[in-house]
């Protein structure tokens, strides 16, 4: 594991709720997690939906990448994020699982936040506002995350699940080039 984050490798993989051999799924997320990448539980008729999200070949550069525990009902305030952006704003894709194992099963809601309280600006990411809401997977994503040009942004988490299992979700903001 220390060689391929020495080596800035990163490990994203679309797992299917329904796998066909092997049953170590969990084992493909913690990797993924360690390398800052991203692992994804997915039924298989939304596997060629979802996989273009995470392919990162378009979106090679990662500006944000954080591993939240989270068990039960609850918020977090994350790290702040800062645009790299030189231009008066930047898209970005923002990514982040809502279960780390597959199928979903506890999942009830999760919101991520991010705010820039003197530019007044701010969205979120949610249970309505992924690109993929009908898939029932286990990533949220949009490819419409704005901010702007060299301002830190703060980020909150909310999170609702039915049980206390502890997981830990994985979010990802990666620079559109």
């Amino acid at each position: 594991m220390d060689t391929l984050r020495l080596n800035h490798v990163y490990v994203s993989v679309v797992t299917s709720t329904t796998p066909s051999g092997g049953l170590y799924q969990q084992t493909m997320y913690d990797i993924a997690t360690r390398t800052n990448g991203i692992c994804v539980f997915e039924s298989d008729d939304w596997i060629h939906w979802t996989s273009p999200y995470i392919t990162q070949l378009d979106t090679p550069y990662t500006i944000y990448s954080l591993n939240v525990g989270v068990a039960g009902s609850g918020n977090f305030s994350l790290p702040p994020i800062k645009s790299p952006c030189t231009t008066l704003f930047c898209d970005y894709f923002l990514l982040m699982t809502i279960q780390d194992h597959g199928p979903l099963d506890s999942f009830q809601t999760a919101k991520l936040t991010w705010q820039n309280i003197p530019n007044n600006s701010s969205d979120s990411l949610d249970n309505n506002t992924t690109y993929l809401k009908l898939s029932n997977g286990s990533l949220f994503v949009t490819t419409a995350m704005s901010l702007d040009a060299n301002m830190s942004y703060s980020m909150n988490l909310d999170y609702d699940y039915s049980d206390t299992r502890y997981q830990i979700l994985q979010i990802r903001v990666l620079d559109v080039v």
